[in-house]
């Protein structure tokens, strides 16, 4: 084994500006190991499951066979390069000078088919699998697949390479399953996904790199970064107060071209890294002031060569600056279904990127927080700026401000969200105006089980009316939205038992459906009774309210949907 020249490999995806050794077979130079830090992993992973079944989808020259074997695991290599003599010779001996040959099953042959074999032959089930075989599309899908259906209960898979998208789409999978999952920042980007009963070793990456995550990966957390809770961080800048106010003071007068824009050092230099990772096609902006900000973002993603657009929205809408991909917008951070409407925000390009920058009010920042909550899709970013204000004594003066905000928000929305460390934490704790402020989505949001959509209504039948009226009601409205399958249709049926609402709602259905009003892949769920905490976590996620000719107006008062925007019904 030798340290290999980046410059000869390859592969598009090889990370060389990662000074991390990278490792090679002095026959074979051109194609590399796991790293250091990345066979740690891969040993310490193993360790969890010392005398159980493991599984390793490629070997190559059996560097991290080795690793796997000497935790102490019972492991099966399943590689086509075993079936020249040349390779295999070569991996049975490196695994018997590290005393682990015995402990090793070499099986030539190419995986699904392999792997399925083996099961099947062996009635075998593996609790710890290593998927780094085939690096193309659909071989790491294809392992993912295969790799499910023959895991223990109590199971973890790490892959390799993810850097590539298609090696990727094997763990997109397993999450999409339900797996848990999450990423390691190593030199090739390691994934795991696990079930059950086990726990991923955490991985603290090279705190000397700048370390950056490519589109396709931004929707996972990140091991030794992203770990850490809400309840968990301090909420504090690690800033001295008298640099803070000292820096405070100075940004109050910085202007960029000539327009003023309060922006300090921090998150100036934190923006243009959440840009070039993200890439937004848009950015809303709560709080334009003079529009300093909304301009630099716009030269920003000029300079980075990203087809964007920013929507920046004040209370007084900024005339005096105009910028080709800014659009200035009158509006109030407490009324933004005034301006943003849903069929104007679910047409939006994407990524999307928020940033909530407005009067630092608490009472701002959580309806700001509220009404982007179900528009948001997993990966994006809302921040939250100014929570500073913590550390400047001032949060009093605002209600508790946007710290207070956040607090709430994200312990109604947990584990929906995680604060970003790599932006916050960048150059040391919270050293950013925006403490705790950078906030990404990690999954879409489920309240009481109910999986929510671009476009969310809700309505509220007066069951007590007599069955043909609303039988008509409710046809009417389903069939007003029957060809959408962006939506979803939430009943409150408070007041009527849940098998009453099915079977009147069945009568609705097989109407429409026969006089082929509906389409079938139209999602409606019924809520049933729910208590106050549950209609404020549902609340934001609901965009419309359809309105029928009679309701259930004390249901909608208990709710908060008296003031949602009514859905036109056609008659």
């Amino acid at each position: 084994m030798i340290i290999g020249d980046t410059s000869g490999c390859p592969w598009p995806y090889l990370r060389r500006e990662i000074p991390h050794n990278w490792y090679a077979d002095r026959r074979y130079p051109l194609v590399g190991f796991v790293s250091r830090d990345e066979a740690h992993i891969l040993y310490n992973t193993a360790i969890l499951f010392k005398g159980k079944k493991a599984l390793e989808i490629g070997c190559w020259m059996g560097w991290s066979a080795c690793h796997l074997a000497l935790a102490g695991v019972e492991l099966d290599i399943i590689d086509p390069i075993l079936e020249k003599p040349e390779f295999y010779e070569s991996v049975k001996n490196s695994l018997q000078a590290a005393g682990v040959l015995d402990s090793v099953k070499l099986i030539p042959g190419y995986s699904p088919e392999k792997v399925e074999e083996i099961a099947t032959q062996f009635k075998r089930k593996w609790s710890l699998i290593f998927i780094d075989g085939d690096h193309e599309a659909p071989g790491p899908l294809n392992d993912a697949i295969i790799c499910e259906e023959f895991a223990e209960e109590d199971a973890l898979i790490l892959f390799h390479d993810l850097v590539s998208p298609d090696v990727a789409a094997g763990l997109d999978y397993l999450k999409q399953k339900g797996w848990n999952t999450m990423v390691y920042q190593t030199m090739q980007i390691m994934g795991v996904a696990w079930r059950g009963n086990v726990e991923p070793v955490i991985h603290q990456p090279d705190p000397k790199i700048s370390w950056s995550l490519p589109q396709h990966l931004q929707k996972y957390s990140v091991s030794g970064i992203s770990d850490m809770t809400a309840q968990q961080r301090n909420w504090n800048t690690a800033l001295d107060d008298g640099t803070l106010r000292s820096i405070q003071n100075a940004s109050l007068n910085y202007s960029y071209r000539g327009i003023p824009m309060v922006k300090n050092p921090f998150d100036f230099a934190l923006y243009p890294l959440l840009l070039w990772n993200l890439k937004p096609r848009t950015i809303i902006e709560i709080g334009s002031y003079c529009g300093g900000s909304a301009v630099w973002f716009g030269d920003l993603l000029d300079n980075f060569g990203i087809d964007g657009h920013i929507y920046s929205i004040d209370i007084r809408k900024v005339t005096a600056v105009s910028h080709r991909r800014v659009t200035f917008l009158e509006g109030s951070g407490r009324a933004l279904e005034d301006v943003l409407k849903p069929d104007f925000i679910n047409s939006l390009p994407r990524p999307l990127l928020v940033i909530e920058d407005a009067d630092h009010f608490y009472e701002t920042t959580i309806r700001v927080l509220e009404f982007f909550h179900p528009y948001l899709r997993e990966g994006e970013y809302i921040v939250v700026e100014d929570g500073i204000i913590a550390d400047l004594g001032e949060s009093d003066l605002y209600n508790g401000g946007p710290l207070k905000a956040l607090e709430e928000f994200l312990s109604d929305f947990e584990g929906v969200y995680e604060i970003d460390s790599n932006f916050c934490d960048f150059f040391g704790h919270n050293l950013t105006w925006c403490t705790n402020g950078f906030l990404k989505k990690v999954k879409e949001s489920k309240v009481g089980g109910i999986k929510f959509k671009e476009i969310n209504l809700i309505m509220f039948p007066d069951w007590e009316q007599p069955e043909a009226e609303l039988l008509e009601q409710l046809s009417k409205a389903i069939a007003s939205i029957s060809r959408n399958t962006k939506c979803l249709v939430l009943i409150d049926n408070s007041n009527i038992a849940n098998e009453d609402a099915e079977l009147i709602l069945s009568a609705v259905m097989m109407n429409l459906y026969m006089q082929e009003e509906v389409n079938e892949e139209i999602e409606i769920s019924l809520l049933g009774k729910l208590a106050e905490d549950e209609w404020k976590k549902l609340l934001p996620c609901i965009q419309y309210r359809l309105g029928l000719e009679k309701e259930n107006k004390p249901a909608i008062a208990r709710s908060g949907c008296e003031n949602l925007p009514l859905w036109k019904i056609d008659s």
